[in-house]
């Protein structure tokens, strides 16, 4: 179970602090919203013609990872008229973290999907108002592609019938024999069952109430650098396991505006924390990392108002008719084959990035890269980035890289290239050659070796009632999570949350 999923902070913040974009600074975003990218992107990518005109339009860009940043960043700069970028995708598919498997051969439902990787995602809207008018790309994206959406049946919240929570053996609530909690929370803000679970509830609430109250006050205003620079400073250094068990404030001090003290829990309500966690599963393997990962995502609306993603579909789950849907097959530059678009799940969002056409040309960045030899190459591996005495970058790779028998390298030069990759792919994979310290500085390369990456494989997938159907009122679907988190070699946790009607 997650305790903090039941209650949307920072959406409910955001309702109550009405504060109007500055006038100095029209791409200032709102709350929530990350705090170290105050940046209205959708503002940005909803102006006519995309985020600018290209001077250049001849400009030679290599973008390498077909993941939704590869994607996204592609299909912008095509709409502002750069008709010269080259996709490289080292697998046969796309979407990268994205990963939806269309149900199984022995489905009676071939539509129902199977989330293997990210799967509840943040449109950082208010408590007042629809998910596609949050402020973000992910509601612009889902608005402009008519991708169906439902909110998302995190255990603990108002969007299941009730949660069953057994811990420690059953345990917990004191009775004689092993027994199952109930959680019913149909108005989203009932506390969990028995007193323990209430009281880790009560001072996780109580912690980031004031903290969510503080920096929606002053987010994206002049203020806010000053207060997050503070809040940086006071809590780099301590680990989720120490700000759990660090004292309360009882007041915060607007002189010290990145002091909002901890959550003051015993050892006992700290190891139940552990288990339960309060958004993505148990937090035990987080426990030990810097406490800005978890404040970052609980604080700045990263874990409220999630949405499930259902794919370009109808009220049915059934495919709207799209482009390349039917298609057997799709290919890409070379003619090699990869994953044709089904338009289900959150896959649905990477596959109408490639496939809709834009307004700007009438086309889908697709279409343009099928006139091209070189506009998408999937299959193809990237080995070495060169830095040329002409400033241009010399990208090399491998098509065929499933396929080690029939292996070639080639290469292209490039104006500008951008990398999707996590940065220890970049470490591990790629070799950097004749990249000066003006060109990659010490700051830029030590941000991305000591950055800290989640790595997880999780999957959802429906128990009882059909997926995609409207159920009654009184109804609610039944769902399976299952969770494997690892941040470090030694430390896993393994999760299984089961939400259903008791």
């Amino acid at each position: 179970m997650t305790i903090g999923s039941s209650y949307n902070y920072p959406s409910f913040a955001a309702k109550a602090v009405r504060a109007k974009r500055s006038t100095e600074n029209k791409w200032a975003t709102r709350f929530p919203n990350p705090p170290d990218l105050c940046f209205d992107y959708r503002a940005l990518v909803e102006q006519e013609n995309g985020i600018a005109k290209a001077t250049d339009p001849h400009h030679k860009i290599c973008i390498i990872g077909a993941g939704v940043t590869g994607l996204t960043a592609a299909r912008e700069l095509y709409r502002c008229g750069f008709t010269q970028i080259t996709l490289i995708e080292q697998s046969k598919r796309i979407g990268g973290r994205h990963l939806t498997i269309p149900g199984s051969p022995n489905s009676s439902m071939s539509h129902t999907p199977f989330e293997m990787g990210a799967m509840r995602m943040p449109f950082f809207n208010r408590a007042d108002e629809p998910p596609t008018e949050g402020r973000s790309l992910m509601a612009y994206y889902a608005k402009a592609f008519d991708l169906a959406i439902s909110d998302f049946a995190n255990p603990g919240s108002q969007w299941v019938t009730s949660t069953g929570i057994y811990l420690r053996e059953g345990s917990m609530g004191g009775g004689p024999t092993p027994q199952m909690l109930i959680w019913k929370n149909e108005d989203g803000q009932t506390p969990p069952p028995g007193e323990e679970l209430q009281k880790v509830y009560a001072k996780w609430k109580v912690f980031a109430d004031r903290m969510t109250r503080h920096v929606a006050e002053v987010y994206a205003s002049q203020a806010w650098e000053v207060m997050w620079a503070a809040i940086v400073e006071k809590y780099e250094s301590v680990s989720f396991r120490d700000l759990v068990s660090m004292p309360t404030l009882q007041a915060w001090n607007e002189r010290s505006p990145g002091d909002f003290g901890g959550m003051g829990m015993s050892a006992e309500e700290s190891a139940i924390f552990y288990a339960i966690g309060i958004g993505d599963g148990s937090w035990g393997a987080f426990y030990d990392v810097c406490s800005l990962y978890p404040l970052r995502t609980a604080i700045f609306g990263f874990s409220s108002q999630l949405q499930l993603i259902h794919g370009r579909v109808d009220s049915l789950g059934d495919p709207l008719d799209s482009p390349c849907l039917n298609d057997e097959a799709v290919f890409d530059s070379m003619g090699l084959s990869f994953d044709r678009p089904r338009y289900i799940g959150l896959a649905a969002l990477d596959e109408c990035l490639l496939f809709m056409k834009t307004d700007e040309s009438a086309k889908s960045f697709y279409e343009h890269c099928r006139e091209r030899n070189n506009g998408l190459l999937m299959d193809s591996s990237v080995t070495k980035l060169k830095k040329l005495t002409n400033q241009k970058t010399r990208v090399y790779y491998n098509s065929k890289h499933s396929q080690p028998e029939q292996i070639r390298e080639h290469y292209d030069d490039f104006d500008s290239v951008i990398m999707t990759l996590p940065s220890w792919l970049i470490e591990t994979r790629i070799k950097l050659e004749y990249f000066t310290p003006q060109m990659l500085p010490f700051e830029t390369i030590n941000a991305y070796k000591t950055a800290h990456w989640e790595t997880s494989c999780k999957v959802f997938a429906p128990l009882k009632n059909p997926f995609f159907q409207k159920t009654a009122k009184s109804r609610k679907p039944s769902s399976l999570t299952v969770s494997f988190t690892t941040s470090t070699p030694i430390a896993t946790t393994i999760t299984i949350v089961m939400t259903a009607s008791f």
